[in-house]
């Protein structure tokens, strides 16, 4: 272990050189829970109209710092919401820090690019965080809910989110710091799932590499932040995608690959002053992650097509957030917008769109003790016609292709608002 230790980072080589005796771990717990009583109202029929939603995290983080400052340490977190999340460790990294040399971790975490990046603030709901899926059905194509850039600037490479990986942070000098972060093999969500050459079957992408840079400084009483980043990972080479395409004779065409390179950046910034902050944050996916959608032409209609069959999406499009909040005391008050389009269906010419606002009101109680009130409403148009026909016919082809496990619709939109509570520790 400490050869290959030795052999990735710098950071260790110099520590160990001159490690004394060690001190006692120090081991800590926090999170934080947060629960909300929500009611909504949407135009699609026949869902619930309240909820109760929580989010909930245990944080566990043990650190042992050796004489010559160099720290060895463990972050672990865990889902409270397991059952509904899917995952039980959501996080887990050994990290290694230095003031004169940075960070290195190694496990499952968010990527650099993605940490790094400066978003605009909300109380509350959050228009930039896809919380309104949790209440508004989305009307978006299957495959990219979480990872698209209509729905929210935090994206991804590849479809990465918390698999194995290495990141590196500089130490922050003169308000600005460096990281990068390199996924072996990444998989929609963060799966942990590094896999032995194209994903075990599954659409994976390669080699992700990410970047970001930030700033962080005052001039007087006026706070900036500003940020970049950029995103990169292999296409999944071997893998392709089966009927895609049509013929005019009403047939799908023959597979085509799923080797794109995945390649997206972003940028954000925030200023603040006299408790007012304002800030934003671009995405722009150049290059997609491709996903094979299990839903197409079935059975009974109109041409050739017999069963249903699956077809090729992308997530390739570009959304923006703003915010502003304003603080005084222990109020917080603010407002947030998202907007965003994915490419969706390859052959079909529409694109799927979301637009978001959400408005917020918190009182703090007690130290980590919040109580808030929210309000957010959504609009989600998918790329399919109404009615759950297929858009993406191309010219010279005829009859009507309906869809299965696509909306029956093409779009939907809702307001929520609940109240709840905000606790940390």
């Amino acid at each position: 272990m400490k050869k290959t230790l030795l052999a990735t980072t710098s950071i260790v080589a110099v520590g160990l050189a001159s490690a004394g005796a060690q001190a006692q771990w120090d081991v800590n717990v926090g999170g934080s829970m947060s629960q909300w009583f929500v009611g909504v109202g949407q135009d699609v029929p026949g869902h619930n109209s309240t909820h109760v939603n929580g989010n909930t995290e245990i944080q566990f983080d043990a650190r042992n710092v050796l004489d010559n400052g160099l720290t060895f340490g463990v972050k672990v977190e865990l889902e409270g919401d397991s059952f509904a999340r899917g995952a039980f460790v959501d996080e887990s990294v050994l990290f290694i820090q230095s003031p004169d040399y940075g960070r290195f971790e190694i496990g499952m975490e968010d990527s650099a690019g993605k940490q790094m990046l400066i978003t605009g603030p909300s109380v509350g709901f959050a228009a930039n965080s896809g919380t309104w899926t949790d209440f508004v059905i989305p009307y978006l194509t299957a495959g990219f809910i979480g990872n698209s850039p209509a729905y929210t600037t935090l994206q991804s490479a590849g479809g990465d989110s918390d698999d194995p990986k290495i990141t590196y942070y500089t130490p922050r000098v003169s308000g600005f710091q460096f990281g990068i972060s390199y996924t072996p093999d990444t998989a929609a969500g963060g799966t942990n799932a590094n896999f032995i050459g194209a994903g075990g079957g599954g659409i994976s992408y390669l080699h992700g590499v990410d970047g970001g840079i930030n700033y962080v400084g005052s001039f007087g009483p006026v706070d900036v932040s500003a940020s970049g980043g950029l995103f990169w990972a292999s296409g999944p080479s071997g893998q392709v995608g089966a009927l895609v395409d049509r013929t005019t004779n009403n047939n799908w065409s023959a597979a085509t690959s799923l080797s794109d390179d995945f390649f997206s950046w972003n940028v954000g910034a925030s200023v603040g002053y006299a408790g007012f902050t304002l800030g934003g944050s671009y995405v722009s996916v150049e290059s997609g992650q491709r996903a094979i959608v299990t839903a197409g032409p079935g059975a009974g209609t109109t041409g050739n097509f017999g069963v249903a069959a699956p077809v090729v999406a992308t997530n390739e499009g570009d959304g923006w957030e703003v915010g502003l909040s304003y603080e005084q005391g222990p109020w917080a008050f603010g407002v947030s917008y998202f907007t965003g389009v994915q490419e969706g269906v390859i052959l079909n010419p529409d694109r799927d769109f979301t637009q978001s606002v959400t408005g917020g009101v918190s009182y703090t109680l007690a130290p980590g003790v919040n109580v808030l009130a929210s309000i957010g409403f959504v609009e989600s148009d998918s790329e399919f016609v109404s009615g759950g026909t297929f858009g993406g016919v191309p010219a010279g082809t005829t009859g009507t292709t309906t869809t299965t496990g696509f909306p029956a619709t093409d779009d939907n939109s809702g307001v929520y608002g609940g109240v709840g509570f905000a606790l940390s520790f």
